[in-house]
């Protein structure tokens, strides 16, 4: 009996350090430099500067101010898929000197998150453009 439980203890062990492999190797996190204030899904807004985006498998998504470690949670939203091809990128909604977070867009066929629009005015609307910027990969 005592082989048999040392057995089960050895291959549970097993079971568990390789569920905990696979699930850091499907953990990504994103760096990107926003040159630009911006909201993300609320009325705070973020200061330009450097950010990391952990990817969520749900719908709450961290946005990590890496200069002073600050973070804030994205939510209320709705997912977003890419296609294998999909470069990662956040995607702003701007006018004149407010930008709010659309989309985050993790590429690679992943999962990202699509913001609910800010409340815009009618003629703020005919002003807004869009503006795409870079994620790359974070390297710890």
């Amino acid at each position: 009996m005592n082989k048999l439980n040392q057995r089960l203890a050895t291959l549970t062990a097993t079971v568990v350090i390789g569920a905990t492999g696979a699930s850091a190797q499907n953990t990504i996190a994103m760096d990107v430099t926003v040159p630009f204030a911006f909201t993300a899904g609320s009325n705070r807004v973020l200061p330009a500067g450097d950010y990391r985006i952990p990817a969520a498998p749900d719908l709450v998504w961290q946005i990590v101010n890496r200069g002073d470690s600050t973070t804030r949670f994205v939510g209320n939203g709705v997912r977003n898929y890419s296609a294998r091809t999909d470069a990662p990128k956040l995607i702003f909604e701007c006018r004149e000197h407010d930008c709010a977070l659309r989309q985050i867009q993790i590429g690679g066929g992943r999962t990202g998150l699509t913001v609910p629009a800010p409340k815009w005015s009618k003629t703020d609307v005919k002003e807004v453009r869009v503006i795409a910027v870079p994620m790359t990969s974070a390297s710890e």
